[in-house]
């Protein structure tokens, strides 16, 4: 059991920071909020943890499911955005210094559009955008312009009827891209089998889905020396060394590597990272 969970609830982002960075909250609706880490309150392995009204003022049925710890607001970097109907978004870091507990604007969405995933990058990187039902798009970042933060973006990946993007991977963070299904199959596949294309194309497909694997619930750009945690919407956490999982090609199933209780599914892939220069901290 990596944490508790109420009813209806399930874990969706874990990270790992230190006790005086900046922690960026951003939200389904195209929000962001700040706060320092150290301001959340430590709490042991079993523990619920503490309700995100008492640290940042979301609204009601407003969820949070991107979480970048930032250093320092003057490093040069960007945020990348990507959203459920497959649009994507650059914005300069600095762009987001006056964030605060209250939010302010990170993404403009269209009325049935949400954000879906956060990453922090250089302006240099290779980003690949994943869909519930199988398909990915791999472009350079460098094809999507610096935008303000008030604003929607463009077109990543064209979907499919029905379909919707439910993760979000840069190149530099692995060489392989680790996909898990909602219902428990995992493999991972060399990034250099999705060929390099310009965005808002409609993409290759990543995994053979049945009703054996459901639909994609989550992707994770992973090296042979990561550990990932693989979370489930109960809150049950599975270590897994990722040279444990079976490396296959774009159009395989995947392998069970672990088995689901009834009416559970696989919602989240986060890896285990060590942070660095934790020294003088309380904790990490």
């Amino acid at each position: 059991m990596g944490m508790g969970t109420k009813e209806e609830d399930y874990v969706e982002v874990a990270t790992v920071t230190t006790n005086h960075a900046f922690v960026l909250f951003f939200s389904n609706r195209g929000k962001a909020y700040r706060v320092k880490a150290y301001e959340i309150p430590e709490a042991g392995r079993m523990a619920k943890g503490t309700s995100l009204v008492n640290l940042v003022t979301v609204a009601q049925g407003e969820r949070v499911n991107a979480i970048i710890p930032i250093r320092s607001f003057e490093d040069a970097g960007f945020l990348f955005f990507a959203t459920k109907q497959g649009y994507v978004k650059k914005t300069g870091l600095m762009e987001f210094i006056n964030a605060k507990r209250a939010g302010i604007v990170a993404i403009t969405l269209d009325k049935d559009d949400e954000l879906v995933a956060v990453r922090l990058t250089d302006g240099k990187e290779e980003v690949i955008l994943a869909t519930r039902r199988g398909q990915a798009i791999r472009f350079k970042e460098a094809n999507v312009r610096e935008m303000g933060r008030a604003t929607r973006g463009v077109i990543g990946i064209a979907l499919r009827r029905d379909d919707a993007v439910v993760g979000m991977a840069k190149s530099g963070e692995g060489q392989y891209l680790l996909v898990a299904t909602e219902l428990g199959l995992e493999k991972r596949t060399l990034l250099s089998q999705y060929r390099l294309q310009r965005r808002g194309g409609s993409g290759v497909r990543i995994i053979r889905l049945t009703p054996r694997t459901g639909s994609v619930a989550a992707i994770r750009a992973v090296n042979d020396q990561d550990e990932v945690l693989i979370i489930t919407a109960q809150g049950i956490v599975s270590r897994l060394l990722v040279k444990d999982i079976s490396a296959q090609g774009r159009e395989a199933q995947g392998v069970r590597l672990q088995r689901l209780d009834e009416g559970d599914r696989v919602s989240a892939i986060a890896p285990i990272a060590v942070a660095e220069d934790t020294a003088g901290d309380a904790s990490a």
